[in-house]
């Protein structure tokens, strides 16, 4: 995040801007977490795959009509070490950053976009969506 170069002169406003971004900051690696270890108990939370990648973008709503899974795939293979499989906290935020270019390409600056593109992903956590109609037209049937 950067300082806006205009100086309120408040000491407590540039406290509270930390203090916001520290927030923010927390958010988002819980939410690198989360997707993270998402069906794999043996995962710390460090390292994020492509699939869990592709997941963390559908669930928190940057895959869309301007961002396809294409992109996503794309960006996520620019980021990773060559030869690996995984990124790590440091990539995953380069790929929120070009991804954020795409996502909201009306915003008047990068630092808008990048800003927006965290409050999407900031404090999410993977959902499992399961489809429960068919168990229940049998439960119908049997009663």
């Amino acid at each position: 995040a950067v300082v806006s170069t205009q100086s309120t002169g408040s000491f407590n406003t540039l406290q509270h801007y930390y203090i916001l971004n520290l927030t923010e900051a927390m958010e988002l690696e819980n939410t690198f977490a989360a997707f993270s270890k998402f069906g794999d108990t043996k995962s710390t939370g460090k390292e994020l795959d492509n699939k869990k990648f592709s997941k963390l973008c559908k669930e928190t709503g940057i895959t869309g009509k301007l961002v396809t899974s294409t992109d996503i795939d794309i960006c996520f293979s620019k980021y990773k070490p060559k030869g690996g499989r995984t990124i790590m906290m440091k990539e995953f935020e380069e790929c929120l950053d070009e991804l954020s270019k795409k996502r909201f390409p009306k915003k008047e600056s990068h630092d808008d976009q990048k800003a927006a593109i965290r409050n999407l992903v900031a404090g999410k956590t993977p959902g499992t969506k399961g489809n429960n109609e068919k168990y229940q037209k049998r439960v119908a049937l049997i009663d």
